[in-house]
């Protein structure tokens, strides 16, 4: 379970290699394509809402963390969870210097009204 903040001057999540880019095709596909491409037919994809509890939960407290300038460190705060042995370590964003959303050429939250 990760749990990343997300601030400028950051990888974006697709650099970071958290996006998905099959299973985002498949949600632009229509409903009955959708269900074609199910492993199991009929079933949904499972949510495991206590492991969504905690991943929510850190997430929380960094948000409240940061806007109360409480963080102790000046480092970027995310972090890969491993709940069935309690271990956690830090990650570090990825970021293309390419990338259209997250590089410093991209025009996205520039202002520029593109």
């Amino acid at each position: 379970m990760t749990v990343r903040q997300q601030i400028p001057g950051n990888g974006c999540l697709k650099c970071s290699g958290l996006i998905d880019a099959t299973g985002l095709a498949l949600d632009m596909l229509p409903e009955n394509v959708q269900e074609q491409a199910r492993y199991i037919g009929e079933v949904p994809t499972p949510s495991v809402i206590a492991l969504n509890s905690v991943a929510a939960g850190e997430a929380v407290n960094h948000f409240m963390f940061a806007v109360a300038n409480l963080h102790t460190e000046d480092r970027e705060h995310s972090v890969l969870q491993f709940p069935r042995d309690g271990q956690r370590t830090d990650q570090r964003s990825r970021r293309d210097p390419h990338c259209r959303t997250c590089s410093h050429h991209s025009s996205f939250a520039s202002g520029s009204g593109n």
